[in-house]
């Protein structure tokens, strides 16, 4: 699960006012900006405003971040760690509500035009916002694409590319379907996770909170209506209560815990907080209370002191539980009434208010205003962009599969040496001016609109520059798809170099994703690769299906060009990590469902032909019988492949099974060719999984279902001479036939191009 954070410029301190005629009045809340202390000549001054500053919210927002990296780099040891998100949108209300009020009030004294006042406080609002977010935001972004170009495994790269394009639009939050979101809907295999992990994946929660500004503004303005405005704590509960009932009713789980209309609720408690906190000072600065009678009255007791400071110990004990509460509190719930009694509906409500009214009776608590917490908490927004995409080099290169390691902690403490530079010298720049004075400022909080405009604009350009780095290459190399009839551009007697097939190798496994999408296949949901689509453009007599795993969707191409003059429809279907006659260890329920799914679909399609892609998963375990008739994998196999066969008019065409190859390999063809090492001895290396298994269950599959034809890779990659399995061209300077995704790459369908031709002939 991912974080949220709010950068924290603007704190809430209480300042006192004092006159003449009057003892010192109790405090109010105010905006302070960190800059103001710009305006402090000496050092005494400036410690007396930072005593003065709640530093409790401060030490709210550290204790969030440090919850949510628990959670990310320990998830075993912190699985609660994640509730340090609704900590960051209750806090983020809070402070918006705060910006509003402040402007409001300012802009009502000195604007009496009803358009104007309204449009400046937009304008000043989104002007703030955006200006302390972007520039920190869009330099991270920048750099994570950058170590993406150069460091990260080439596995790694398209999906983030895309991704770092939902992030620079702050469009992150959007959920994924299941055919889309590849790589989390193949976790359970271990080589995979190692090779793909989405490094701007945290960005979703500021995402959330970046559109809840397009929101927010207007909101404060209708609650500040006339007869509105004395009950506005009513009017943001009754959109909180419809925002949450929204997220329990009308939302899944996933769309409830990213989409901003279900968070909305969340962010109305800050607000309320803020309007009572508000409400009480200006209570007490009527009554003229001197401090110690101020802090009696929002203290209280010493009963509601030691709520507060077990309300403190309550939310760290549960950001730090060892196990994940939702399976204790289902224990305590009543079976009627369990549904009602959902994780995300109990336990996330119980935190997001105790946050809130912590916010409200937390003041001068000594463990939230300690030091350390506090400067967690100002370190947390740099904090918040650096530490994931670290944390994911460390899991793709560092972390060999295991949970955490030895190397894990020193890339935290790397991440937190970053953070800390980050803030105190991108954020915030100091410099000594005389003797014992010291000024401390966020040097691009300084800027004013045009240079910050400017700035934040060279940013963005340049995010989209480098997320378009290959096709400005290729435009610029004009290298064009068009200008090749075969897909490898391997036309007459041409053969590639060692530079061009690495550089091939590269780009193959870069695109991967994006190479498994045929324009002409219109999907039924989402933008594929996966999921169910119809190819269009198809003119000829027989229905035609494509099923498989993720192998569907990477040979729908050549089977579209090879098939489709004989096609009036091909409908494509493809299941991330699912094989379609059986699924037990390694899809979960998703693969079962999957499988139900196929064959529903093959009876509403009843196809005249039906091609079966996958690459073998489960149906490659250890044959446990005598004979593969009697193996309990063979006979679900079999089950399911009659049941198919009963709606399929003539044919099914089953690919048979070739090995499962270790993917950092790949990167190894071409500087092995060249140095000439034991060609023999790296075939057997690239071997991740035996196939033997997979091949005697299709062999006798296909022996016992009189109308399923095998299409059989071995002899295409199967070396005589060597006797191994050899996935790259020689001939060509090594030029893989396969991705690291475990996918055929276009040199390896142009391989396998002429089996489809010669089945599409005889139909």
């Amino acid at each position: 699960m991912e974080n949220c954070l709010i950068p924290s410029e603007d704190v809430v301190n209480l300042k006192c006012n004092t006159t003449d005629e009057q003892p010192p009045c109790s405090c109010s809340p105010q905006l302070s900006d960190d800059t103001s202390l710009l305006l402090v000549p000496t050092m005494k001054k400036k410690k007396k405003l930072l005593k003065e500053k709640r530093q409790d919210l401060q030490g709210i927002r550290g204790l969030a971040i440090l919850s949510v990296l628990g959670f990310h780099f320990l998830p075993y040891i912190f699985p609660n760690g994640y509730l340090g998100v609704d900590q960051f949108f209750v806090l983020s209300g809070f402070l918006m509500c705060m910006l509003l009020q402040r402007s409001h009030k300012s802009l009502k004294e000195n604007e009496t035009s009803w358009i104007g006042m309204p449009t400046k406080l937009i304008s000043q609002f989104y002007y703030k916002r955006l200006k302390r977010i972007l520039p920190l935001y869009f330099t991270i972004i920048f750099l994570a694409i950058v170590t993406l170009f150069y460091v990260f495994p080439d596995t790694a790269y398209e999906t983030n590319i895309e991704s770092g394009k939902r992030a620079l639009f702050f469009n992150s939050n959007r959920a994924a379907t299941q055919e889309e979101d590849y790589f989390s809907m193949v976790l359970f295999m271990k080589h995979i996770l190692e090779i793909a992990v989405d490094i701007f994946t945290h960005t979703w929660s500021l995402s959330v909170e970046f559109q809840f500004y397009f929101i927010i503004p207007f909101l404060f303005l209708f609650g500040t209506i006339r007869y509105i405005e004395k009950y506005q704590i009513c009017f943001y509960s009754g959109l909180g209560l419809i925002s949450y009932w929204f997220s329990i009713e009308f939302c899944t789980k996933n769309q409830s815990f990213h989409s901003v209309f279900a968070r909305v609720w969340q962010f109305k408690i800050g607000m309320i907080v803020f309007h009572i906190t508000d409400s009480n000072a200006s209570k007490i600065r009527k009554n003229t209370f001197p401090i110690i009678e101020h802090s009696s009255v929002l203290l209280g007791n010493r009963i509601k002191q030691s709520i507060k400071y077990i309300m403190t110990f309550v939310m760290i004990g549960i950001m730090v539980y060892p196990y994940e509460l939702s399976d204790k509190v289902m224990r305590l719930v009543p079976l009627l009434f369990r549904q009602f009694a959902m994780f995300y509906q109990l336990t996330r409500p119980f935190f997001t208010v105790t946050t809130g009214l912590l916010m409200t009776i937390t003041e001068n608590n000594s463990i939230l205003s300690s030091a350390l917490l506090t400067y967690i908490g100002d370190i947390s927004y740099s904090l918040y962009l650096i530490h994931w995409p670290m944390y994911a080099f460390w899991k793709l290169d560092m972390s060999d599969g295991s949970v955490w390691n030895g190397q894990l902690i020193l890339v935290f403490l790397l991440a937190l040496l970053v953070s800390i530079l980050s803030y105190e010298i991108f954020e915030k720049y100091e410099q000594f001016c005389g003797l014992m004075q010291l000024q401390s400022f966020r040097w691009y909080l300084k800027l004013s609109a045009t240079p910050i405009t400017c700035l934040c604009v060279s940013l963005f350009v340049l995010n989209i520059l480098v997320l378009n780095r290959d096709k400005i290459e290729d435009w610029i190399a004009n290298r064009q798809p068009g200008n090749f009839k075969r897909l490898d551009g391997l036309d007459g007697n041409r053969t590639y170099n060692f530079d061009e097939s690495e550089y091939l190798n590269r780009r193959w496994s870069k695109d991967d994703i994006k190479n498994l999408i045929h324009p002409t296949c219109e999907y039924e949901t989402g933008n594929g690769p996966f999921g169910w689509c119809r190819h269009t453009g198809l003119k000829g007599k027989f229905k035609f299906m494509i099923i498989g795993n993720s192998w569907a969707a990477n040979h729908a191409r050549i089977i579209y060009e090879e098939c489709g003059y004989k096609a009036k429809s091909i409908l494509q279907g493809s299941a991330i990590g699912c094989d379609p006659l059986y699924s037990y260890s390694y899809g979960g329920k998703r693969c079962k469902d999957n499988v139900k799914i196929f064959e529903k679909r093959v009876a509403e399609e009843k196809p005249d032909y039906v091609f079966l892609l996958s690459r073998f998963i489960d149906i490659s375990d250890s044959i446990n019988a005598t004979s593969v008739e009697n193996d309990v994998i063979y006979q679900s196999m079999k089950k399911q492949t009659e049941k198919l066969m009963e709606n399929v008019k003539y044919k099914m065409f089953i690919l048979t099974s070739i090995p499962e190859i270790e993917h950092e390999n790949i990167e190894k063809i071409v500087r092995t060719i060249k140095n000439r090492k034991n060609l023999t001895k790296f075939d057997k290396s690239f071997v991740h999984a035996s196939p033997e298994s997979a091949r005697r269950r299709h062999s006798k599959l296909i022996e016992d279902c009189k109308r399923c034809i095998p299409i059989d890779y071995k002899p295409l990659f199967w070396n005589t001479t060597t006797n191994t399995w050899r996935y790259y061209d020689v001939k060509n300077s090594g030029l893989s036939y396969m991705t690291q995704i475990d996918h055929l790459n276009f040199h390896g369908l142009e391989l396998v191009r002429s089996l489809y031709t010669s089945i599409c002939k005889k139909l």
